[in-house]
């Protein structure tokens, strides 16, 4: 790293562990013998995922997580040091604790399944986190609370207490989420009063579509998963979008990027300026040009080599274009893109070029704009992305 980071990655770190499957799922019976292929080994979380992205895309990146002194402890920090010499250099590794892993079974058609132990991510912790390194750094993004037992088991305290003090340093912050499932001891936590909590001192809210169904409207997602209704993006419309971004703004964010998968990444902003100012010192962004905006940034169309860890490298796009003081819809789009890059390659960051090559790509990939029927939704002639009925200016 050349000079002093721009952007801190804490949270969630494991090892990836992902068998190549040939005969599907389905193949999976106990008392058998089911041949496999290859089996593949790559970093996972969002401290890898994202940051690793982040490095990629030319922004200066540390990264902040806790690994195990054993074996896939000393395997992720190899894989880390692939990307960069001095990537790890604030990881911890905790003599006393043993490395997450998690164990991925994806055929590319069906949907994955996830074993997944949380190791020394169980005790991450707010002391845990560098603050100590922040100077020259102008973003705090954390990852994965759902799955960091400290950061959840006080109903966000620690989560609200690093943010505020992130900001008490002049720096931005940035959350991600993971899905919950409700039956652990995560499900059985209040999210919307985390969100309450939490939100206020963060800056830019960055969930899928599904953790924030699941946090907010945990009722009906409950009961669209006892009708084994699997495929939640069926409710995905712009009505629904709006309301969901509705609360979390009023509960604090400035900024709310919801993640679509393949339909692409949905993109809120709070109305008044004033709201963002933070935000805008800390990362160079126009405060005036992002406010009021609600976007849809179509995914781009390339071939799909996995989809792990893309959301993760979704968020670096996003967040890169801050850092690079673009507008809102220039930021959204560059999101996609890096989304793109990380789903055509062998993991989730191998693919992502150098923000200068990721620009040139932008040019010639083809966009997944199709038809969107959402009622007050549309694109201008020769635009790259949709805007809603909030969207200040629209109309």
């Amino acid at each position: 790293m050349s000079g002093p980071a721009e952007i801190l990655v804490a949270g969630h770190i494991s090892l990836d562990l992902r068998p190549e499957l040939r005969n599907g799922l389905a193949a999976l019976h106990p008392g058998r013998l089911v041949p496999v292929g290859p089996m593949f080994a790559t970093c996972g979380g969002a401290v890898f995922n994202t940051g690793v992205a982040l490095h990629r895309l030319g922004i200066r990146t540390r990264l902040a997580g806790k690994l195990g002194q054993d074996m896939f402890g000393s395997v992720a920090l190899k894989l880390i040091a692939e990307f960069g010499e001095d990537l790890a250099d604030s990881i911890i590794v905790a003599a006393d604790g043993r490395t997450s892993y998690s164990i991925i079974l994806d055929s590319m058609v069906e949907d994955r399944m996830i074993l997944h132990d949380p190791g020394a991510n169980a005790t991450f912790a707010l002391d845990d986190v560098p603050l100590h390194k922040l100077e020259g750094v102008k973003l705090l993004h954390f990852g994965y609370p759902p799955l960091l037992r400290r950061f959840y088991q006080d109903g966000g305290a620690q989560m609200a207490a690093l943010f505020k003090k992130a900001h008490s340093s002049g720096v931005a912050t940035s959350l991600d989420m993971a899905l919950v499932e409700p039956d652990t001891e995560a499900g059985l936590v209040d999210w919307r009063l985390y969100l309450e909590r939490v939100l206020p001192e963060v800056d830019v809210f960055l969930p899928s579509f599904e953790e924030i169904f699941f946090m907010l409207r945990r009722e009906r997602y409950l009961e669209f998963r006892r009708q084994n209704l699997r495929a939640v993006d069926a409710l995905i419309d712009g009505c629904f979008l709006g309301e969901l971004a509705d609360e979390l703004l009023s509960y604090g964010a400035a900024v709310v990027g919801i993640k679509l998968g393949e339909r692409g990444l949905y993109v809120r902003t709070a109305s008044v300026p004033g709201k963002l100012s933070f935000l805008a010192k800390a990362t160079g962004i126009d405060a005036e040009a992002w406010a009021g905006r609600e976007l849809l940034a179509p995914c781009y169309v390339v071939p799909i080599n996995g989809t792990t860890g893309a959301g993760d490298a979704t968020i670096a796009g996003f967040l890169a274009g801050l850092l690079h003081g673009e507008s809102a819809e220039e930021a959204a789009i560059s999101a996609v893109a890096a989304g793109a890059c990380s789903v055509s390659g062998k993991d989730a960051v191998s693919a992502i070029p150098a923000w200068s090559e990721l620009k040139r790509m932008m040019q010639t990939m083809e966009r997944n704009a199709g038809s969107l029927t959402w009622p007050g939704w549309r694109m201008e002639p020769g635009e790259n992305v949709w805007r809603g009925p909030f969207c200040r200016g629209s109309f």
